[in-house]
């Protein structure tokens, strides 16, 4: 879930020009990765392994949309280079407590069919040493282990894939993958849950401007989620967009809960992919898609009732 949202920010540390240009310059290097607790489809790699290669690290965790996004193209690119000496590298640092957890992130490898390396970056010390700022971000390396170009964000798919082609020196027909995601329709933001970057929350039994939500029940606030300690309990959003998304932790049972649509049950025709007759089952800590309403963002209000205790929330995003 990237500072920017569904914003896309396009940084260039250098020139795009700079291999026309047949000169030497001083790039930053690319630095070793610190504070890796666990490596996934891979033994440990470092920076002196990986010379010779052309490499993509991407910072991502595995609940954010905005990264999620970015898989598929990821994959592809990794399938379609890797025989050339390219290599992805996914560095997976958290966001909330729960993705810290070695079990977890080997789950939603497996679950999004992930098959490049993979380091758990738990204490952010290799997010730190990059001075990164965002999920996702792509950082493009070259053979001499240099940064040559930095993308954060959604998007630029097309600018992203040239960028490998120059670094590897081929001339291949570039890949054209279409994003199904347009952004003109989303005029909902990410919206943290917990009290750290709480924002357009309202008390119990206001009407919901749009943007706003509400929560109804026995919730315990926390910095980064809020906790249905007794009882059922409900929470509300007004928003306007094409899905929405919320990421939730069961505790230590499963939790089922009711989806409703402007005050009704939603009906198939606009339930998203985790939701089945009206109802998710909440059984292990994820992003879950609650409402697809097709390719035209849509303004509704969602209603989630969660039917027992335990369950945390931590925050809303929007396709």
């Amino acid at each position: 879930m990237s500072p920017t949202g569904f914003l896309i920010i396009f940084v260039l540390l250098f020139p795009q020009n700079v291999f026309s240009q047949g000169t030497q310059r001083d790039f930053p290097d690319m630095p070793e990765f610190q504070g890796i607790t666990q490596w996934f489809n891979s033994p440990p790699l470092t920076k002196e392994s990986l010379k010779g290669k052309i490499v993509l690290v991407d910072f991502w965790t595995y609940t954010c949309i905005n990264c999620i996004r970015t898989l598929p193209f990821l994959k592809t690119w990794y399938q379609k280079y890797k025989d050339q000496g390219f290599v992805v590298i996914g560095v997976h640092s958290p966001e909330f407590q729960f993705e810290r957890d070695p079990a977890n992130v080997k789950k939603a490898i497996e679950h999004f069919k992930i098959p490049y390396p993979v380091a758990l970056d738990s204490s952010m010390a290799t997010w730190t040493a990059y001075q990164n700022e965002a999920w996702p971000a792509h950082y493009f390396i070259d053979a001499q282990g240099k940064i040559r170009h930095v993308h954060l964000g959604e998007g630029n798919y097309e600018e992203s894939e040239r960028w490998i082609q120059e670094l590897l020196k081929q001339k291949t027909e570039p890949l054209h993958l279409p994003s199904n995601v347009d952004f003109s329709q989303i005029q909902s933001p990410e919206t943290y849950l917990g009290t750290r970057r709480r924002e357009h929350w309202l008390p119990a039994n206001q009407k919901l401007d749009f943007n706003q939500w509400t929560y109804e029940g026995f919730w315990q606030s926390e910095p980064e989620k809020i906790v249905l300690t007794e009882g059922r309990g409900k929470i509300r959003f007004h928003f306007k967009a094409t899905k929405v998304n919320l990421v939730l932790h069961p505790g230590r049972a499963p939790v089922s809960a009711i989806v409703r649509l402007d005050g009704q049950i939603v009906d198939p025709q606009k339930s998203g992919k985790d939701v089945h007759q009206g109802k998710i089952e909440i059984s292990e800590p994820r992003l879950y898609e609650l409402i697809y309403v097709g390719p035209k963002g849509e303004e509704h209000t969602v209603e989630i009732e969660f039917l027992s205790p335990g369950v945390a929330a931590y925050a809303f995003t929007f396709g």
